[in-house]
C-alpha cells in the first residue's frame, strides 16, 4: 500500500510541469484531481500562472486574475487580489530579464548569520564575519 504525499511533495506536485512529474506524483496529482472538482481548477490555474512565471507571459495576467475571480477559491482569490493592487510590478517581473534575485540572496545570507549570532556576539563581530565572507 503507498503512502499519502506530504504537503511539502504535494504542493512540489502542483507547481512542477506535469511532464516532469514521475508515475507515483502522475497517479497522486489524477486522484486529488477526481476526488475535488476544486483541487482540480486550483491545479489548472496554477499550472496557468507557473507557465506565465516561466515564459514570461503578462499578457494572459488579466485574463488570468479574471478566471481566479471567477472560481470560488478564495485563497487564490486573495492572492489574485494582491497581484491586481501591484499589477504594473507584476507585468514588469513577467517581462524584465533584470531580477534582484542576487540582492535578496545577499540580504538572506545577511540575516541568517546575524540570527545565529544574535545574543551572542557584538555588532564589531558580526561586521567583522561579513567582511571576512565578502
Amino acid at each position: 500500500m503507498q503512502r499519502a504525499p506530504s504537503a511539502t511533495a504535494l504542493s512540489f506536485i502542483l507547481l512542477r510541469e506535469t511532464a516532469s512529474l514521475n508515475e507515483d506524483e502522475v497517479r497522486a496529482l489524477k486522484q486529488i484531481k477526481e476526488a475535488s472538482p476544486e483541487a482540480a481548477q486550483a491545479y489548472e490555474l496554477t499550472q496557468r500562472f507557473m507557465i506565465m512565471i516561466r515564459k514570461e507571459g503578462d499578457e494572459q495576467l488579466i485574463d488570468w486574475i479574471r478566471q481566479v475571480r471567477q472560481s470560488n477559491l478564495v485563497e487564490l482569490q486573495n492572492f489574485a487580489l494582491s497581484l491586481g493592487r501591484d499589477q504594473t510590478a507584476v507585468e514588469n517581473a513577467l517581462t524584465m530579464e533584470y531580477s534582484n534575485g542576487q540582492v535578496e540572496g545577499q540580504v538572506n545570507c545577511l540575516k541568517l548569520k546575524k540570527r545565529a549570532m544574535f545574543g551572542r556576539a557584538s555588532f564589531e563581530s558580526l561586521r567583522k564575519r561579513v567582511l571576512y565572507m565578502a
